[in-house]
């Protein structure tokens, strides 16, 4: 489902008419002069910075596989290139934002279909499947250029991921942290509910927003809140699957909430030397 076309109040900018196939509910160049959707650009902060903070920890515990390393790459970058995109409406800062979602999520789903390998182990026919999938989509993405086919394609990964997690909670409750487990669902689920609203209902949203004094009419920024909430999700996810892989090869780990609402997760005592293996 592609958003409502752009009405007449939106405006133009640094960066000139929008080149995207897609331009979302909140309206373009109020906020700034420089920045085209100014509360859709700056919610990504939280994607860019968890990975970086997260990264920084593992690396540190010494013990945590590379694996994770680069969901958390994929995440930042997923971030990066979303700021990008809805910073200048560009076609091609589109392609940065939407690409790395596909590429980005393989790094997920390998994570979690490889939460119970032996340590060390590379599984070379998921990640050949996985790259083929990349690529395929890429490639058909750039001839059909059809925003509608970049959503199956990404939503074919969300499932997928789903899919993964339900095994996990259902075979393996006693490796999986069943509060975080719920959390990173609900909180993906109402990213995805509001992502919805703001599509369809856009003239409706900017009714309620024009009613709203500012700065509260920033909540009505549903697409900055499915950046907050998505982003928040994935970093869920990541240390979630995280967490199960150092139950399985017996690493002692605990998960600790900043500010009761964002986890990272902490090894101490490790078993096993450091090892950056897939």
């Amino acid at each position: 489902m592609a958003p409502a076309p752009p009405s007449p109040e939106d405006g133009e900018g640094f960066w000139g008419a929008p080149t995207s196939t897609l331009d979302w509910c909140e309206e373009n160049y109020v906020s700034s002069y420089y920045v085209a959707e100014y509360w859709n650009t700056v919610t990504n902060v939280l994607m860019i910075l968890l990975p970086v903070i997260s990264t920084v920890i593992m690396w540190r515990d010494k013990v945590v596989e590379s694996r994770f390393l680069w969901a958390n790459l994929s995440l930042f970058i997923v971030g990066v290139g979303s700021w990008c995109f809805h910073m200048t409406l560009l076609y091609g800062m589109q392609l940065l934002d939407e690409l790395p979602m596909i590429w980005g999520s393989v790094a997920f789903v390998y994570c979690a279909y490889e939460s119970h390998a032996e340590r060390g182990a590379f599984n070379a026919k998921l990640f050949l499947f996985l790259l083929t999938y990349c690529t395929l989509t890429t490639v058909i993405y750039l001839t059909v250029i059809n925003p509608l086919f970049h959503q199956v394609a990404y939503g074919i990964l969300v499932f997928t991921l789903v899919g993964r997690g339900i095994y996990l909670f259902r075979n393996c409750s006693k490796q999986l942290d069943r509060f975080l487990y719920f959390y990173c669902t609900a909180l993906y689920a109402f990213a995805f509910f509001l992502w919805n609203v703001d599509n369809n209902f856009c003239p409706s949203v900017r009714a309620a927003r024009k009613a709203l004094p500012s700065p509260l009419n920033a909540v009505t920024q549903l697409h900055g809140w499915w950046h907050i909430l998505a982003g928040l999700s994935t970093h869920c996810q990541i240390i979630l699957t995280c967490n199960i892989r150092a139950s399985v090869l017996q690493l002692k780990s605990n998960i600790q909430y900043t500010a009761g609402l964002i986890p990272f997760i902490h090894h101490s005592s490790p078993k096993y030397e450091k090892n950056h293996n897939m």
